[in-house]
């Protein structure tokens, strides 16, 4: 009777763990800064997502349909850098590996800055920087949720929704940006875009200098020095 009335104490405590263990995640510069790189990364593509279909349709007054026929390749682009990450995932180091991402997910907005300053637009022009800078942001997402989760391995749960979620919200805010001062212009879609890559490159500098030097997440230390263990995400909480 005693251990059945437990119970429900325990699985209450045990779903609140991930709560608890926030403050310790964000409170990890190297966790932080890894997780805003994801965010503004996300930023990149969920910008132009917001801006391209006003740009196809009023500006170079384009069809639906030969929207869908360019916006293929750009999620073909995605997949081509989840696969070089995968590929390469053993090859180069962690850090450097985010590094180069980013800066080929920047290269589509710079790409595209050139097109609009050169009065080149076209759908294809529009199109052709996303596709490369796909690439690049395929390769970061999936070696910087690795990255997140490797700084913290025991709340593996907790860190993989605190990324989840900072990118979604980065992207929704990128979007509405774009919505609100997009007019007759692709400007403030590309500024949206190139901010984001800029603050990608920048989280990346900002990590601490061991994990920069040596290339590699090591898991964060408790404040105390010792490596945090304490209760995982999967773990029932201990009593006393």
């Amino acid at each position: 009777p005693a251990a059945a009335a437990a119970a429900p104490a325990t699985a209450l405590s045990s779903m609140l763990e991930p709560f608890r263990a926030m403050p310790t995640l964000l409170r990890s510069r190297a966790f932080s800064m890894i997780v805003l790189q994801t965010a503004f990364t996300s930023t990149i593509f969920f910008a132009f997502i917001s801006g391209a279909p006003y740009v196809m349709a009023h500006m170079l007054q384009r069809p639906p349909s030969e929207y869908g026929f360019y916006f293929v390749p750009v999620s073909g682009g995605g997949m081509a850098g989840n696969l070089l990450a995968l590929r390469f995932a053993h090859l180069v180091a962690p850090r450097r590996r985010l590094t180069i991402g980013a800066l080929v997910a920047l290269s589509g907005p710079v790409l595209l800055a050139l097109v609009v300053l050169l009065d080149r637009l076209t759908p294809l022009l529009l199109f052709l920087p996303l596709f490369f800078g796909s690439i690049g942001s395929g390769a970061v997402m999936p070696n910087a949720q690795a990255a997140a989760i490797n700084v913290f391995p025991d709340r593996a749960g907790t860190a993989s929704g605190i990324t989840g979620f900072l990118q979604l919200v980065f992207a929704a805010g990128a979007s509405q940006l774009v919505g609100v001062f997009t007019g007759d212009s692709v400007w403030p879609t590309l500024t949206c875009r190139r901010g984001g890559g800029v603050g990608s490159l920048a989280c990346l500098y900002m990590l601490p200098h061991p994990a920069r030097a040596s290339g590699a997440w090591p898991a964060a230390a408790a404040p105390d020095g010792a490596v945090a263990t304490a209760g995982t995400d999967n773990a029932p909480a201990r009593n006393g």
